[in-house]
């Protein structure tokens, strides 16, 4: 009986040591997968927090540019709340610059105002 007692204890006392090694090893483990859990929740968050923002572009004034080229593109004017026409120079300006109305009107469609019918 007593032998079977002392048994018990030395195999409580090395399942204890066992645990402990194997968390040990797990620790690390464990820090990594937390750590890359909350990155990706993180960007996650910030990315769809960026598609739910309206674009700077569309809120800034339009640039013809430095150059003299008759580029048509389109712009969004926040006064009049529209995509507008105009023509861009060919270089530098800014990115209130769509070259078709539609991906203008799709970038701010945010700051449009609605129509009512």
């Amino acid at each position: 009986l007593r032998g079977g007692i002392s048994g018990l204890l030395d195999s409580e006392a090395l399942r204890k040591l066992s645990c402990k090694s194997t968390a040990n090893k797990l620790k690390p483990t464990m820090q990594f997968i937390f750590i890359a859990t909350f990155v990706i929740l993180a960007c996650t968050v910030a990315d769809a927090k960026a598609k739910t923002r309206p674009p700077k572009n569309c809120t800034i004034e339009p640039d013809v540019g430095q150059c003299r080229a008759l580029h048509p593109r389109y712009f969004f004017n926040m006064t009049s709340r529209q995509c507008e026409f105009f023509y861009y120079g060919g270089c530098y300006g800014n990115t209130n610059r769509f070259m078709k109305k539609e991906r203008c009107e799709k970038e701010c469609k945010a700051y449009m105002q609605k129509k009512t019918t």
